[in-house]
């Protein structure tokens, strides 16, 4: 029994940890819906550079079709990702799009996340963007999707944020 409390014990602590970061969506001045974390990480910009690349290779399909912009001199490195899930109690999918953006300096990452869409059989196809999902403009939409539709963005970003900082503060195994 008290393996079992401790076991329990390890996989709600670290949870616990993760649910304490969770934020609501954030506005930018142009009221466009972004989620941002800026961590202190002791590691030079050039060692950061190149983990957060690796980050995208191991985070999404393929690193070369999901960077579009890299900037060792600046620090800076954009991609485009999309993610699935499904929503409502008929599991319709709905693709989740969105920008991550990885600003480094030495001993200090900022990652954003910003143009989030939804895509997907249960819209027809269209767009969406994230502050449909958020604003009064979801009027006709049911409470019940449009909180399943909050929630699974917020997830998302949460997701994105804390495996990013957490390969950050690993860092690379180059002992194979």
């Amino acid at each position: 029994m008290k393996k079992l409390i401790v076991m329990f014990g390890f996989v709600l602590i670290p949870l616990f940890s993760i649910c304490q970061e969770i934020t609501k969506a954030e506005y930018n001045d142009m009221s466009v819906i972004v989620f941002q974390r800026i961590d202190s990480i002791d590691k030079s910009k050039d060692l950061l550079f190149s983990m957060t690349k690796e980050w995208f290779v191991n985070t999404f399909k393929s690193g070369k079709a999901v960077i579009e912009l890299e900037d060792k001199e600046k620090g800076t490195i954009i991609g485009k990702g999309y993610s699935e899930y499904n929503v409502t109690k008929y599991n319709i999918p709905i693709q989740y799009h969105y920008t991550v953006k990885a600003e480094m300096k030495d001993n200090k990452v900022r990652l954003t996340i910003y143009d989030i869409y939804t895509k997907g059989s249960g819209l027809n196809g269209i767009e969406k963007p994230a502050e449909f999902w958020f604003g009064p403009l979801c009027k006709k939409c049911s409470k019940d999707i449009s909180e399943q539709h909050q929630g699974n963005i917020i997830m998302l970003s949460e997701m994105l944020r804390y495996n990013y900082f957490k390969a950050m503060k690993q860092g690379i195994d180059s002992d194979w």
